[in-house]
């Protein structure tokens, strides 16, 4: 495994989303984090700081993002974001 590329790539997951596997995810510098169940609320605050998009509950049809939609979705929903956090 010494060999595989680990930069820039999406790490999924069966199992739930651990601050762990968070801080695992970005040593190897992989942004994106997925998983089919649920992240653990220090995971979700970790992958805020850090700059990291979690992906839960990944369906073929539907998924649930965490943190850093932009990331998937587009620049116009890190701006819609932006101006959600200067309102509240």
């Amino acid at each position: 495994m010494e060999k595989v590329p680990t930069q820039n790539r999406i790490l999924l997951s069966s199992g739930r989303i651990s601050s762990e596997m968070i801080n695992k995810a970005r040593r190897l510098g992989c942004p994106i984090v997925c998983s089919r169940t649920s992240p653990t609320s220090l995971s979700v605050k970790l992958a805020e700081a850090w700059n990291m998009t979690i992906i839960a509950y990944l369906r073929q049809d539907r998924m649930r993002i965490y943190t850093h939609p932009e990331r998937i979705l587009g620049e116009k929903k890190r701006e819609e974001r932006k101006e959600k956090r200067e309102e509240g």
